[in-house]
């Protein structure tokens, strides 16, 4: 499937990713992302929170005009979204390659999506 070209766009591009990123090992390649997304969603926090501390020092009615890092809107959705999307990847490794619309199957990367005409299991959450 993945050898063989498209004239879909977007299924091209998906179809070359893992050539052009030199993935060879799919649940590998899946074992990565957690990791950093939680990297990303600590670094929001901390730098919020850096941003708070620095306002305090340097504007006297800072606590009254800003909200604190545990309480700031994008500090908040950022964690749900974290985990939201920790948790799609955890689903397709758990799946394993020989579930039926498995993402992990063996060293293809139908994670990208279906192929045009195909049916596939459709997406969990959200």
């Amino acid at each position: 499937m993945l050898a063989a070209p498209s004239h879909d766009g977007h299924w091209e591009h998906q179809r070359r990713l893992p050539g052009e990123l030199s993935v060879t090992d799919v649940a590998a390649a899946l074992a990565e992302p957690p990791g950093v997304l939680e990297k990303v969603a600590r670094d929001v926090e901390e730098s919020k929170a850096r941003d708070d501390r620095r306002g305090e020092r340097v504007l006297d009615d800072y606590v009254e005009a800003h909200s604190p890092a545990s309480e700031d809107e994008w500090v908040r959705q950022t964690w749900p979204e974290t985990r939201q999307l920790q948790a799609e990847v955890r689903e397709l490794l758990l799946r394993g390659p020989n579930h039926p619309g498995s993402a992990v199957s063996g060293q293809a990367v139908s994670f990208l999506g279906p192929p045009p005409g195909a049916t596939g299991v459709p997406a969990t959450g959200s």
